[in-house]
């Protein structure tokens, strides 16, 4: 079965590839000194259906997803497209993609999404 480490490293993968200098990591964050910012948190990992002995057999996976930009809401959302089309690969849809305000700091540019998708206990990333 996929493990949401797994999910988090492919999509750090490609970030990374993409925009070297980018701070990935898997925490929240409400400061920092790197830019541009990535925060990828799994927020929901939990069993859909179980055998009789609780067994997970599919699971319900979750991603949010910051990303800021102290240069531009372009870069920001550039990125966002990155981790979208990432996570897009490993199986996900997208349930929020869209610019936010930053409310602890007007000058820095926020994008969010949301990534959501069931786990079947077969499931493999084709690219891992």
């Amino acid at each position: 079965m996929i493990t949401d480490n797994q999910v988090y490293t492919f999509v750090k993968n490609k970030v990374v590839a993409k925009y070297s200098g980018a701070f990935v990591t898997g925490s929240r964050i409400y400061t920092t000194e790197q830019w541009p910012t990535v925060s990828i948190v799994c927020i929901d990992s939990t069993p859909i259906s179980e055998t009789i002995d609780f067994s997970e057999t599919n699971r319900r996976s979750t991603f949010d997803v910051n990303v800021y930009s102290n240069n531009s809401l372009t870069e920001a959302k550039n990125i966002a497209t990155v981790v979208r089309n990432a996570f897009k690969e490993c199986g996900y849809r997208c349930k929020v993609f869209e610019p936010l305000d930053n409310a602890l700091d007007p000058n820095i540019k926020r994008y969010v999404g949301r990534f959501t998708r069931a786990i079947g206990d077969g499931d493999t990333l084709n690219n891992q």
